[in-house]
């Protein structure tokens, strides 16, 4: 099975009593994760390799189009 890196996602989270979850852009965020997203050869998608948190949109951004240009895949922000 080879793995490929498909996209990269950038999603805003928030802290809470049981660690963090995912939030809205407008809700406050407490900072930004970026991870890569690869698909298996059968198909199944999942998350996989590297996976960072920051304190901004910006530093998130230049982390995640730097993984991007590496594996030639694109940048959405969610």
């Amino acid at each position: 099975m080879s793995l490929s890196i498909q996209v990269i996602y950038v999603h805003a989270f928030r802290n809470n009593a049981d660690g963090s979850e995912y939030c809205a852009e407008d809700e406050s965020p407490d900072g930004w994760c970026a991870f890569e997203r690869t698909e298996t050869d059968e198909g199944g998608t999942f998350d996989h390799g590297e996976e960072r948190d920051f304190p901004t949109l910006a530093a998130a951004l230049t982390w995640a189009e730097g993984r991007a240009d590496l594996h030639n895949c694109p940048v959405e922000v969610y």
